[in-house]
């Protein structure tokens, strides 16, 4: 499930993902959710995803993806976090990152700005 607030004062949307989480052994459990890499219609490539889960023992977590290939991240090219791209200069817009898991669900909320390196 995906929610959003904008705050025009700020010029940043918040952000809140949540998805089902099974306790156990299974940590690798992630939700995503990504802007189009064009502004007319869908496109992975040039995406700018995040990548939102709660750590059991980091707590919550949001990553600034972008995309620059359908392959995963090798050598900075693929679908890397901003941090690792070698294909432009990126920023991890990501800010105020909160969440938990309750009854079985994890939700993770985070700020961005509108406009985003």
């Amino acid at each position: 499930q995906l929610s959003w607030r904008v705050d025009n004062d700020t010029a940043s949307v918040r952000f809140r993902l949540c998805g089902c989480h099974s306790n156990g052994s299974d940590t690798n459990q992630y939700m995503g959710f990504g802007l189009s890499g064009s502004a007319n219609s869908t496109l992975m490539i040039g995406a700018d995803p995040t990548i939102a889960w709660v750590d059991e023992t980091d707590g919550p977590q949001a990553v600034d993806y972008y995309l620059s290939a359908y392959t995963q991240c090798r050598a900075g090219l693929g679908a890397c976090p901003d941090a690792m791209d070698s294909s432009r200069t990126c920023n991890d817009d990501i800010i105020d990152v909160s969440g938990s898991i309750t009854n079985g669900q994890q939700c993770v909320s985070f700020t961005r700005q509108f406009s985003t390196s």
